[in-house]
Parts: C-alpha cells; sequence; structure tokens
C-alpha cells in the first residue's frame, strides 16, 4: 500500500468478528484528504449500526475513489501499481 509513487494507497480493513474496521491512508492521499477519514469512518459506522453492512462498504468506496479522483485524476500511462493478491504473514 505505501509502494505508489504518488503515496495514494488507501486500504478499507474489515474484521466483522471482532466488529471493527480500519481505513489506513498512505501520507500522499492523506495530506490531501485529511478531513475524509472521520467522514469515511462516520459513514461506516452510521450504516453499520443499521445493519447495512454492504451499503456502508459501498459508500466508503465511493466516497474514497472520488476523492482520489478529484486529488490524482487518471493519466493515459496509469498503471496498477499494487499486486492483488492477498499477501498471509
Amino acid at each position: 500500500m505505501h509502494k505508489t509513487k504518488d503515496r495514494s494507497g488507501v486500504l478499507l480493513f474489515f474484521l466483522f468478528e471482532e466488529r471493527q474496521f480500519f481505513v489506513l491512508a498512505d501520507e500522499g492521499i492523506h495530506l490531501k484528504a485529511e478531513q475524509l477519514w472521520g467522514a469515511v469512518a462516520a459513514l461506516i459506522s452510521g450504516q453499520f449500526k443499521e445493519g447495512k453492512y454492504c451499503d456502508g462498504i459501498i459508500r466508503a468506496i465511493q466516497s474514497v475513489g472520488e476523492a482520489l479522483r478529484q486529488h490524482y485524476p487518471r493519466k493515459s500511462d496509469d498503471t496498477n501499481e499494487l499486486s492483488n493478491t492477498v499477501e498471509l504473514n
């Protein structure tokens, strides 16, 4: 997550059995959208309290995606800088 050129990685991490979630943002996007992370956490919490788990996740992804689009518009030479594989340590 911390290996992108612009330091724009974001991880939404959910631990359903523990009833916890984490919103982790690399320093590039974190500094550009500081107020977003609390809003995303509040959005997820609110939706989860209503039992709307899928809605909470989808809306969080949409909010983060909008911030990434605003601060890091797509370029013609963009590539996927991160692996899509799951790593178990």
